[in-house]
């Protein structure tokens, strides 16, 4: 029971994620209200793939194999599906993203012990 209650908790963070992913995406990128309305069609449509994931590391594994399994299936057009797939490789590149500003945040400078600071994206180091 414990096991299931983690796969499930690691599902709610993962469904978490992908909410933060869509309710930034006006305000960094820009996005139309259709764009907001393709992300949250794109995880409907890998949510039974993407709830198997146990942590972040296998959600690239989980896409692919996720493709392969919808086109057998054979209930979604090739062109739906790759459009889907465009929508979580850009959930999964933020993801990345996201995971290399927290940790930058925690390294220290080595000039100063501080933490780091940055600017677009990139420590800023004053040595």
């Amino acid at each position: 029971m414990p096991a299931q209650l983690n796969r499930q908790s690691q599902h709610y963070a993962i469904v978490a994620l992908s909410a933060s992913f869509v309710s930034e995406r006006p305000y960094l990128q820009n996005v139309s209200p259709k764009t907001l309305e393709w992300h949250k069609c794109s995880f409907n449509a890998y949510e039974p793939y993407t709830a198997a994931a146990t942590n972040q590391n296998e959600l690239p594994a989980r896409r692919s194999k996720s493709v392969m399994e919808m086109s057998e299936a054979g209930k979604l057009s090739l062109t739906s599906i790759n459009d889907y797939a465009r929508c979580l490789n850009a959930f999964l590149k933020w993801l990345a993203d996201a995971n290399r500003r927290a940790t930058l945040a925690q390294q220290k400078d080595p000039c100063t012990g501080n933490p780091h600071r940055q600017r677009s994206g990139r420590p800023i180091v004053d040595c």
